[in-house]
């Protein structure tokens, strides 16, 4: 099922022009790629592995994904954790990297004796021959019981702290907030972008935009035309 509405056309072109003119360097990957994703809850609802390796089956390529992403999970977590610690070992290509949903990402300051969670990360990657992705994620929505501050101010302030951290590692942050934050700006006739106005959560179609910006990422060409996700709840919305 191709994607022919002008709400579905209108995030792919938000995200067409996002990563053409991000100053994110794509890497031109073959197309079998090995990704492992490390964070919590904002990565395994909806599914962000698997519907980036259906993208990339639809697209005549092989993304294999493991992951490791407890609820509530932060990233301190995860390097005490065996489990994250074993996968962080075994030499994927990538490793999508996600903070605890409130954005608290904090960047390695240089000459300082505090360790922080993404150094540990990035050094286990380095020694691995792995790429580290950050995957920023989107704000919460003002319609949340949690929520202190407007969407846009919190979407910036999760936008920069993900900047920085990647900055002090020298990885990529992924665009994906970027993307969500542009639909939510200029599309505002589409909905479904969060799981529902009290969740915090990605819904399939907020999840969907992350996928595409991380195949578009990967493989340096857009998403556009792919199918849409399986999901018998939103899939007709989306076609």
């Amino acid at each position: 099922v191709k994607m022919k509405s002008l709400s579905a056309q209108s995030i792919f072109a938000c995200l067409f022009a996002l990563i053409v003119f991000s100053p994110l360097h794509c890497v031109y990957a073959q197309d079998t790629l090995r990704v492992l994703f490390i964070g919590n809850s904002m990565t395994y609802v909806q599914d962000l592995p698997g519907l980036v390796s259906d993208l990339a089956s639809a697209n005549g390529k092989t993304i294999i994904t493991a992951q490791n992403t407890p609820g509530g999970y932060f990233l301190s977590d995860h390097v005490t954790d065996p489990v994250s610690l074993s996968l962080m070992s075994q030499g994927f290509d990538y490793i999508v990297v996600q903070e605890q949903s409130g954005g608290n990402i904090l960047p390695v300051i240089p000459g300082s004796p505090i360790i922080r969670p993404i150094g540990i990360i990035d050094s286990i990657a380095k020694a691995n021959c792995s790429k580290i992705l950050l995957y920023a994620t989107p704000g919460y929505p003002e319609t949340h019981p949690w929520s202190v501050e407007p969407y846009e101010d919190m979407q910036a302030e999760i936008i920069y702290k993900y900047t920085l951290a990647a900055q002090s590692v020298r990885a990529a942050c992924l665009p994906t907030a970027h993307a969500f934050r542009d639909v939510i700006r200029n599309y505002p006739g589409i909905s479904g972008m969060w799981a529902s106005p009290v969740d915090y959560h990605p819904g399939i179609k907020g999840q969907y935009l992350h996928a595409c910006v991380l195949y578009s990422v990967l493989y340096n060409e857009t998403a556009l035309g792919s199918p849409a996700p399986r999901s018998e709840e939103h899939t007709s919305e989306l076609q």
